[in-house]
């Protein structure tokens, strides 16, 4: 499988990726995993198609790319290895990458995180190469986006995993591909590793893997981006300037410090009384005015359906007055 879980963690979530090319129409292919026990044939979980637009001036070659994806998570716990076949059942040929395997799994030793896994295809031929189509690197962009939002007060850190199907400067400087974490520049395609040669690499909460075989044509990077994460819908961006990739998978790990203040402590005294409630009003009441801010915004979701209004004062008054009702009880998370 290349990479090994620590001893004691659950997989909760595994995902086989079929990167293609080369092929005349949408393939048909038959994916089987071969683990201890005998040898499945796996249904697809998603199909993400893409082709440069066709008939467009400059473009030499307008066939698909793809990813096929397929949920392989009651085929992966406790193996050790297993074997992934592709096979082509359809009357035109295609030609995978190295498939990827995306492998989630739960460790209780370990502190909180929150997690976004991204996959798709997207087929981005910018670059004045040959056949490319001419576009500038500013045409050749791709975003993808963590929806959602991030507790930026508690994180520990963050951790982004890029995988670029046949990225990663293959054809030279000159012809390359860039990468970028909320506008903040990551580097060009020599970032990635694995496209032909071994990558491994882990960083905080994630590790990435590509064999030495020399003929994966995946590219592949992991980084650390604690220190331009933003509270709500981070972007992570693929642009291709002449390297003619498809952008694959992206993923984003979080890390939260412990949370030692107890849920409603919005001035952060360790306790929680009526001192709370008048401050949480009043924030409810005068929310810019900076007098009234919570020490943390969770900590005054006390009804936790992640709005802070007059139902957050409510029960939360109802809570100081009742401490021992559980309809009162603040519930932050």
């Amino acid at each position: 499988i290349g990479q090994s879980i620590p001893f004691g963690a659950e997989v909760e979530l595994a995902r086989l990726n079929v990167y293609y090319t080369w092929s005349r129409d949408y393939p048909s292919m038959e994916v089987s995993i071969t683990n201890s026990t005998n040898t499945y044939v796996v249904p697809s979980a998603a199909e993400y198609n893409d082709r440069p637009c066709s008939g467009y001036h400059g473009v030499f070659y307008d066939y698909p790319y793809g990813n096929y994806v397929y949920d392989i998570t009651d085929y992966v716990k406790g193996e050790s290895t297993i074997t992934v076949t592709v096979k082509n059942v359809g009357s035109d040929m295609f030609c995978p990458s190295a498939p990827g395997i995306v492998i989630l799994y739960e460790d209780s030793t370990k502190p909180e995180h929150e997690y976004w896994l991204v996959e798709g295809a997207d087929i981005l031929e910018g670059g004045r190469r040959g056949g490319a189509g001419n576009l500038d690197l500013s045409e050749c962009i791709s975003n993808a986006t963590f929806t959602g939002s991030v507790d930026t007060g508690r994180v520990n850190n963050a951790t982004l995993g890029i995988v670029s199907a046949w990225g990663g400067a293959a054809w030279g400087d000159d012809w390359t591909s860039y990468y970028w974490f909320n506008d903040y520049y990551l580097g060009e395609g020599s970032i990635l590793g694995g496209y032909g040669s071994l990558y491994s690499r882990t960083v905080d909460g994630i590790s990435m893997y590509v064999g030495e075989s020399g003929n994966a044509q995946v590219g592949a990077n992991v980084s650390d981006v604690t220190d331009c994460i933003i509270d709500q819908d981070n972007i992570a961006s693929f642009g291709d300037d002449g390297d003619s990739m498809m952008a694959a998978n992206v993923f984003l790990m979080v890390e939260y410090a412990e949370q030692t203040l107890p849920c409603g402590d919005v001035n952060g005294d360790t306790k929680v009384n009526i001192g709370d409630v008048i401050r949480l009003a009043n924030h409810v009441g005068f929310p810019t005015d900076p007098r009234y801010y919570p020490v943390d915004g969770n900590l005054a979701d006390v009804n936790n359906d992640d709005k802070v209004n007059i139902g957050d004062v409510i029960r939360l008054a109802n809570h100081v007055g009742f401490p021992t009702d559980p309809r009162y009880t603040p519930v932050c998370w």
